[in-house]
């Protein structure tokens, strides 16, 4: 996990991230709540980094992505055991779950380079932090932090400024 956990730094370093946010979450509700005011600061579609322990909050954030650009409530469904599920929202949503995957080449049978790199869709990964490959341009780390209650920080890395 250190060894991952420097790797995004370096990452982070490398493409020049240059704006940070730390956000306070007390419950699902205000983690999709952040979810819709960031996607709402956003102009086109991009890759959505997520990483952060088990039941940390991000499959809630990805429901709270989902579920604004429905513009209505919709299941969304772990991930744990699909690794990866497409939403007919406008534009799609590619919602993709790495913690079960260990192996690169389950990777390649996924398509991952032509998810990673589709301009018209927005994509959300979580676990992130288990797999290193190049990564597009546009491209926001989420960071899902949580203590022993029910409170999490969030972290945003960003290239971009997000006015949230």
């Amino acid at each position: 996990m250190i060894l991952q956990i420097v790797f995004l730094v370096f990452y982070l370093i490398k493409i020049n991230v240059m704006f940070y946010n730390a956000y306070i979450s007390h419950c699902s509700k205000e983690t999709q709540i952040l979810a819709k005011i960031l996607l709402q600061q956003i102009r086109s579609p991009m890759l959505f980094a997520l990483y952060g322990d088990l039941g940390s909050g991000k499959t809630i954030f990805v429901k709270g992505l989902i579920n604004c650009l429905y513009d209505k409530k919709h299941t969304v469904k772990s991930q744990s055991f699909l690794i990866a599920n497409t939403y007919n929202t406008s534009p799609i949503l590619h919602h993709i779950d790495f913690y079960r995957l260990n192996i690169n080449h389950q990777l390649d049978a996924l398509g991952i380079d032509d998810l990673l790199f589709d301009m018209n869709a927005f994509i959300c990964i979580e676990w992130i932090d288990k797999y290193y490959f190049k990564f597009p341009d546009n491209i926001i780390f989420i960071e899902f932090v949580c203590n022993m209650s029910s409170i999490r920080k969030i972290h945003i890395y960003s290239i971009d400024k997000l006015i949230i």
